[in-house]
């Protein structure tokens, strides 16, 4: 886990782990793009 390794939290919080992590940020244009591919 990427919370347990030290050479990774020395240079990011759990916090800032986390929201690597956050799905929301990374398809939050799905819905855009799929509109534009595939029309409205």
């Amino acid at each position: 886990e990427l919370l347990a390794d030290p050479e990774v939290t020395a240079a990011l919080s759990p916090a800032e782990i986390e929201e690597k992590f956050d799905l929301g940020y990374h398809t939050k244009h799905v819905d855009r793009i799929f509109a534009r591919v595939f029309g409205s």
